[in-house]
């Protein structure tokens, strides 16, 4: 089972997303445009699954899909913006993340540290996804 698979249909796939949804994103990033493609294309099934998913359990999630924000007037011209899905999901794994990564990050082992602080590349890119309007 791949990691697109695994954020789709693994059991535990909420418990675990702070954990797939970085090796996830980590493929946008890839040399090989087909690849990049690919990723982009998962990522954005998973949004919409999430979306769909939360939008049945929370009345805010389906007040954002009724009720659309604008897009940003500072977001970049020419570049796609992840969809709503997307941007929640990559917000929520964010804050989930961001104290172990400062916690790590200061660790006394190098190896620690250095994963760490890929690690926090990785959610930087998330965070970037993660607008002022989500």
């Amino acid at each position: 089972m791949n990691v697109p698979e695994r954020v789709f249909d693994l059991v535990s796939r909420y418990d675990n997303h702070a954990l797939l949804v970085p090796l996830l994103i980590s493929g946008l990033e890839d040399e090989l445009e087909e690849v990049v493609d690919k990723v982009r294309a998962e990522w954005e099934r998973a949004g919409q699954k999430w979306l769909e998913e939360e939008s049945a359990r929370d009345r805010r999630v389906k007040d954002m899909i009724d009720f659309p924000a604008p897009a940003p007037e500072h977001y970049p011209s020419g570049v796609v913006r992840p969809g709503l899905g997307c941007r929640m999901m990559a917000s929520r794994v964010f804050f989930r993340l961001k104290e172990a990564i400062r916690r790590d990050i200061t660790d006394w082992l190098p190896e620690t540290r250095t994963k760490a602080s890929e690690l926090l590349c990785q959610v930087r890119k998330l965070k970037h996804m993660c607008t002022s309007t989500v």
